[in-house]
C-alpha cells in the first residue's frame, strides 16, 4: 500500500508536542508491573501485538504533512504499523544486590535511554527486566499518545491477552477494525477557506 493512513491530532497533542520541542524536557511517562515467578517472552510479544492492534494510536508517529487548509496547525497521526519486536526490549539484571532495587529505580535508570521523539518514533516501549525469580515490566508511553487512564487500560488488554495465550483460553469472536484500509483524506480548497473567519 503507497497511501498514508491519517488520524487526527488533537490540540492537547500539538501543543504537547511544541512544549516538549521548546523545553526540551521529556513528556514521558509510565507504568510498572512487578512479577513473581518467569515471564514468557515470545507469548509475551505475540500478547504486545494483539493489545497495539486494538490501540492504533500507539502505532502513530506526529506528523506535521497532513493537508490542512482550515486548522491553525498541520499535525496528524501517521499509522506506522509497528510489532513488539520493535519497541520491547529485555534486560536481565544479574548483579547480587538486584532485591535492594525498587521498580522506581529501574524506572529513573532507564527513563532517559527511553525518552520519545514522537516525529521520528512511535511513542511507547516497552522494557522487561529479568531478576532471579521475579520481573519488572515498565512501560514509556508519551503523554501526547494516552493519559494515565488509557494506558491503564492498554496494560489491561495486554494482560488478558497475555493469559489467553498463555493458558490458552479460546478468545471470543469480537470485530476488529483493519486500520490499515483508512486513507489520508482528500482535502478540496473551496473559496470559503479564504474567508476572514
Amino acid at each position: 500500500m503507497t497511501q498514508k493512513q491519517y488520524y487526527p491530532a488533537s490540540t492537547v497533542d500539538e501543543l504537547a508536542h511544541l512544549f516538549e520541542h521548546s523545553s526540551h524536557q521529556s513528556l514521558t511517562f509510565g507504568g510498572i508491573i512487578t512479577l513473581e515467578g518467569e515471564i514468557n517472552s515470545e507469548v509475551l510479544g505475540t500478547a504486545l501485538n494483539a493489545a497495539l492492534d486494538l490501540y492504533p494510536k500507539l502505532q502513530c508517529v506526529l506528523v506535521d504533512r497532513y493537508p490542512s487548509i482550515i486548522r491553525w496547525f498541520r499535525y496528524a497521526w501517521e499509522y506506522h504499523p509497528t510489532r513488539s519486536e520493535e519497541i520491547m526490549e529485555e534486560i536481565e539484571d544479574i548483579e547480587p544486590d538486584h532485591t535492594a532495587k525498587d521498580p522506581m529505580h529501574y524506572f529513573r535508570q532507564y527513563h532517559p535511554l527511553h525518552s520519545f521523539d514522537i516525529t521520528r518514533q512511535t511513542p511507547l516501549k516497552v522494557l522487561l527486566i529479568r531478576n532471579t525469580g521475579s520481573s519488572h515490566l515498565i512501560f514509556y508511553v508519551h503523554h501526547a499518545a494516552t493519559d494515565g487512564l488509557g494506558l491503564i487500560f492498554f496494560i489491561q488488554t495486554l494482560i488478558q491477552s497475555y493469559e489467553d495465550i498463555f493458558y490458552q483460553r479460546k478468545k471470543g469472536s469480537t470485530d476488529t477494525v483493519d486500520y490499515s484500509v483508512i486513507s489520508k483524506p482528500d482535502i478540496v480548497f473551496r473559496l470559503k477557506h479564504l474567508s476572514p473567519k
